[in-house]
């Protein structure tokens, strides 16, 4: 039976679809709905490309709108879900898959869905049966052993999910999300010689964010720079910047002039570290180079173990007229403990939820009789007007204008106390001691079952012992601040 003109105007849109031409189809999609509304499959499969798009909230009542229409289609319920996860709606994308296995059992990417979903609100041994039954569905599919991977790390299975992540890369060598995440294991682990060539599959992520337009000039990678302007520039975070521009000076070592480009926020303090010629915040102000590099990639080119971490610090110094002006605000005569206080990231990092703590929850340092000061900027910052009782909290973030400000201010405290945020990196890159709550969701850099960080000889981590367990911390932390203001009396 010929096809209508419609259908075929569908089946050329699912051919667009299938080849990547991704607005093609989005245009013939809409032309069969526009003539058909309840066309079921250009409703499903038009969300299906939103969700591709990462427009989550354009894709579920598309696909929601083709699971009414036809019940009984997995599928429909299976895009659904994936599309529910997108948006972190994490309990209904659950709900989503459980109908499309009662439809089709025996659909792996529903049972995979289903096990990512139930990890990411921590029921993780259901999540290991889910990717479990996925693999016995379709034991070559690198998506679900990554997958798995993902989640039986999160047992701290970590020797298997690095298998798992192996052989994913074994049945689809270019897969970047795999590489990514063996990578991070193998730092973690220690492993730098393979991790920091794993890394490098960073770039080929989907969404991986960049901060700076492609630069036309050469990569450096290692060769003789000598008489040579190299650029190195942020990729990450803030705290990623204050890490690697440890690796300036090794470049300046070499002969090279040495240019940073990094967020606004960083220019001012960085105009203070060590072997950074200039500091530039935007690409339209920098001045002619010969090589760049992502600062990120610099311990691949040096060749760095964890062994060889060039960890002189301090390499990172406050500006002296604001740490003069800071001194002044400081000025403390009682003889107590100056202690800086950091107990939220951004809400805006994927692991936020693991590694930031309530203000409140850090009542427990209150007895050791210190001074404390707010580093906490952000919308956590509100906290402070409510310390716990018998805190004595000074909060003079508003005059932080800047990470200069914040180092200048970090410049003078006895003793800085964080969460796993910027601050840790600022504080240990100027050499002051500081302490970090790590939490079991950790980052690679802190590696394992470690007091220390060979990254910052003046940091001392105290780790979760329990996922999402903050008490027994606070207290190890309180009991050695006890012990530290008691030495620092009799010094």
């Amino acid at each position: 039976m010929k096809k209508s003109r419609l259908e075929q105007t569908f089946d050329t849109a699912v051919e667009h679809h299938q080849a990547g031409r991704i607005a093609d189809a989005e245009v013939l999609y809409r032309h069969v709905l526009a003539n058909q509304p309840n066309h079921a499959d250009a409703l499903h499969l038009l969300g299906v490309l939103a969700a591709q798009l990462d427009r989550f909230d354009d894709a579920i009542p598309l696909i929601s709108k083709a699971c009414v229409l036809s019940p009984n289609i997995a599928d429909y319920r299976t895009h659904l879900g994936n599309a529910l996860s997108g948006r972190k709606d994490y309990p209904a994308a659950i709900d989503a898959y459980r109908q499309a296995l009662r439809l089709n059992p025996k659909s792996e990417v529903a049972h995979d869905g289903l096990g990512a979903a139930l990890r990411e609100i921590g029921l993780v041994d259901q999540a290991i049966a889910s990717h479990r039954q996925a693999l016995a569905i379709k034991p070559n599919s690198a998506v679900v052993h990554y997958n798995f991977g993902l989640t039986i790390a999160k047992k701290g299975a970590l020797a298997e999910a690095m298998h798992c992540y192996r052989q994913a890369i074994a049945l689809e060598p270019n897969y970047a999300e795999a590489h990514w995440n063996l990578a991070l294991l193998q730092l973690m682990l220690g492993d730098f010689e393979q991790g920091w060539r794993e890394y490098e599959w960073r770039w080929r992520r989907r969404n991986f964010p960049s901060l700076w337009p492609m630069f036309p000039q050469p990569r450096w990678t290692g060769q003789d720079i000598s008489g040579k302007t190299i650029l190195i520039h942020t990729e990450q975070g803030y705290g990623d910047a204050a890490q690697f521009v440890r690796y300036a000076p090794l470049l300046a070592e070499r002969g090279a002039k040495v240019i940073f480009l990094c967020q606004a926020p960083l220019q001012r303090l960085m105009k203070h570290a060590q072997g950074v010629a200039e500091v530039f915040s935007t690409p339209a102000d920098l001045p002619p180079f010969d090589v760049q590099c992502p600062m990120m990639s610099l311990p691949l080119h040096f060749n760095t173990r964890v062994n060889t971490i060039p960890a002189n610090v301090p390499y990172l110094r406050a500006d002296p007229d604001l740490v003069q002006a800071w001194a002044m605000k400081l000025a403390n005569n009682s003889g107590r403990l100056k202690v800086g206080l950091g107990w939220a990231g951004s809400p805006t990092n994927k692991n936020d939820q693991f590694r930031s703590v309530a203000l409140q929850q850090l009542a427990p340092l209150t007895r050791a009789g210190a001074t404390f000061y707010s580093l906490q900027k952000g919308p956590a910052s509100a906290q402070a007007a409510n310390p716990p009782a018998g805190m004595e909290l000074i909060d003079n973030t508003n005059d932080l204008s800047d990470f200069a400000d914040t180092a200048a201010m970090i410049s003078q405290l006895d003793l800085v106390i964080t969460v796993d945020t910027a601050i840790a990196h600022i504080a240990g890159a100027m050499g002051k001691p500081a302490w970090v709550l790590i939490a079991s969701e950790q980052d690679w850099r802190w590696l394992l079952k470690r007091d220390d960080t060979p990254w910052y000889p003046t940091l001392r981590l105290f780790r979760q012992t329990t996922p999402g367990q903050w008490p027994d911390v606070i207290e190890r932390v309180a009991g050695a601040l006890a012990e530290y203001r008691h030495q620092s009396a009799a010094a």
